[in-house]
């Protein structure tokens, strides 16, 4: 068993090696066939740059930390395609025009999640138990509130408030508004 990885292992930095050199001569061909100005023109090619150089300082400092969690810049060269194929430019020009109106949903989901746990912190925050580390402050509230939005294990925090709270139906209104 320790033979068969030790092989993976050589053919696997065969290939690194391998994509490397390919990564290389591509840049080296890109760079002098469209000349120092358009080459520098093109952000692409700053970022193909940059995987490259990663690529070959891991190669020769391979015991670099992190080295092999950098040379996985390597497969965000698929986002080029974006830029050849029109109906994936097209698709993340709309992802992108959509995140100014994304982020002020965000905002105003986190203002009404931040007026939520002002509340729980005042209406279960003192009940005890489980539901003090739950509910005992605002940061540990937020948390509770963006576990329950997200429906991770909701139903138990909620029915297990009913009882301490003293009042199943407050605790429900509270939950079911949020």
């Amino acid at each position: 068993e320790a033979q068969v990885g030790g092989k993976i292992d050589a053919i696997l930095e065969a290939v690194d090696v391998f994509f490397t050199a390919i990564f290389a001569f591509e840049l080296a061909v890109n760079l002098f066939a469209t000349l120092f100005a358009e080459f520098f023109a093109d952000p692409w090619n700053y970022f193909d740059s940059i995987v490259v150089c990663v690529g070959m300082v891991t190669l020769a400092v391979p015991d670099l930390p992190g080295g092999s969690t950098l040379k996985l810049m390597r497969t965000f060269r698929v986002f080029r395609l974006f830029k050849r194929i029109p109906s994936l430019k097209h698709l993340v020009g709309s992802l992108c025009k959509a995140i100014p109106a994304m982020v002020n949903a965000y905002v105003l989901m986190m203002i009404l999640t931040s007026i939520y746990a002002i509340l729980s912190v005042k209406f279960f925050g003192g009940l005890g138990g489980e539901q003090d580390e739950l509910f005992g402050d605002f940061f540990g509230a937020m948390f509770t509130l963006w576990q329950v939005m997200t429906g991770d294990d909701w139903s138990k925090i909620v029915r297990d408030m009913f009882k301490p709270s003293g009042s199943p139906a407050g605790v429900a209104l509270f939950f079911v508004s949020y």
